[in-house]
């Protein structure tokens, strides 16, 4: 008989993380230099920057899922003494073994994609999801694993949350704290453990990042004695609340509401690091880029400045992933990947959108969701191909490309409003943000950051 698959604890694998009731190491992240000192940067800090990031997006509901899920079950099988045994956990290793051999893969090889070491993936994914099958024999009256279900799984977990009075709405929580779990509170410090441990290298080191951006940048302004008013901290509140309210998505919901399920308050937010530091940011880069400076620099390099930030183009992608040879992550070469996004144009003069056609055919990880919807791009870009900029700038509205190669495969792209010839004020705000940038960089740069290995 082939053996049967594990039976996860209704998480995906990409959300395993340390056991319930482990705190996370608070060892050194990385390390950078402020004025001469070197500070560091713990996983912690780095774990509470991922909450703040994420804890209200899809990968933060569905990690705090799993941590209730995970914090149920290993309450539950502490309770009833069915916490598992060291050979029922090997012999689950030794089963799941089997099943990836037979798909033409090892544990080692799937470990390291999962980033994933041998000890926490036994300890964190194994034993809970054994401990989760033995609850759900012993509540059911089942005689063996092989009877248990993804249905009776999820039924389990669904009456323990009934059982337990499981709390997650924000509002409902007091500051600092994400779930409730009968009489146990689950902080944003184990939310952190949960997504730190289960985050990417990039997804660590740009947070890390934006942590010591905000120590840079809150130096910087001590250095030059700028400080923050609270008059300024409310403009820049109002100027996030102005944002909100031209999001259709959060059409005719009040911001106080929309702040209250996010499980704080305006007071909340006027107290908060991450506002003073866009504050302190926004005075530093206004002392640095003021008007007459980007007035100079534009008239340096006029054609330069409006090739970057003149008229922009509202654009639409459909991509086709190619690879010469295919791999297993990419089965298709380029001529196939040609003949995959001519077959989806014609699919386009049958009657389909083409966000549709996006949702339905397209690689493109980031506007796949959004119906191929890339935002607005000029003549340059640091997230499009070139390739394709230049095929857009030659469309006019709503014509699709032909198929356009790049390096990741075939694209077609749609243009869909083109603006007009931006002001002066428009012209010279761009520009800033542009240079912003390249001074976060430089502001980075000197802060001689070392990320631990």
């Amino acid at each position: 008989m082939a053996p049967k698959p594990l039976v996860t604890i209704s998480c995906s694998l990409a959300l395993l993380a340390t056991c319930v009731g482990q705190g996370l190491d608070p060892s050194c992240t990385a390390t950078f230099k402020v004025d001469g000192e070197i500070r560091q940067v713990s996983n912690t800090e780095v774990g509470l920057e991922l909450v703040r990031r994420e804890r209200y997006r899809p990968r933060g509901q569905e990690a705090l899922e799993h941590l209730v899920h995970r914090t149920l079950v290993a309450k539950a099988a502490k309770e009833k003494g069915l916490a598992p045994t060291h050979e029922e956990i090997e012999q689950s290793v030794k089963e799941l073994s089997q099943v990836l051999e037979a798909q033409g893969t090892d544990l080692d090889g799937f470990l390291e994609r999962k980033n994933l070491s041998k000890e926490a993936f036994e300890r964190d994914w194994i034993a809970l999801s054994i401990a989760h099958e033995k609850l759900v024999i012993e509540a059911a009256g089942l005689r063996s694993r092989d009877e248990v279900t993804p249905d009776l799984l999820t039924l389990w977990l669904d009456e323990a949350k009934d059982r337990e009075k499981v709390v997650v709405d924000a509002s409902e929580l007091p500051p600092g704290i994400v779930a409730r779990v009968g009489d146990r509170q689950l902080g944003e410090v184990d939310l952190g453990n949960l997504l730190f441990a289960n985050a990417s290298r990039n997804t660590i080191e740009h947070a890390v990042q934006q942590i010591v951006i905000r120590e840079l940048l809150t130096a910087e302004a001590a250095r030059l004695e700028i400080e923050v008013t609270p008059k300024e901290i409310d403009e820049e509140l109002a100027r996030r609340r102005a944002l909100i309210e031209l999001d259709p998505s959060f059409a005719g919901v009040p911001y106080e509401e929309l702040l209250k399920a996010q499980g704080t308050t305006v007071d909340q937010m006027r107290e908060s690091p991450v506002i003073r530091a866009q504050v302190f940011r926004r005075k530093l880069v206004e002392r640095r880029f003021p008007d007459d400076v980007l007035d100079e620099t534009i008239a340096a390099d006029p054609d330069g400045v409006m090739l970057r930030h003149g008229a922009r183009r509202h654009l639409h992608v459909i991509l086709a992933r190619a690879s010469d040879p295919p791999t297993e992550f990419i089965p298709r070469s380029f001529a196939e990947s040609f003949d995959y996004v001519d077959l989806v144009k014609k699919t386009l003069t049958t009657g389909m959108s083409f966000a549709e056609a996006a949702k339905r055919y397209s690689d493109e990880p980031n506007s796949k969701a959004q119906g191929g919807d890339i935002g607005m791009h000029g003549r340059t870009s640091t997230t499009v191909p070139t390739e394709v900029l230049e095929a857009a700038c030659e469309l006019d509205p709503f014509v699709v490309s032909s198929p356009i190669r790049t390096e990741a495969g075939y694209f077609l792209v749609m243009v869909s409003a083109i603006e007009e010839r931006p002001t002066d004020a428009t012209l010279r705000e761009r520009l800033r943000t542009e240079l912003t940038q390249d001074y976060l960089r430089d502001l980075l740069a000197s802060a001689s950051l070392e990320m631990a290995t």
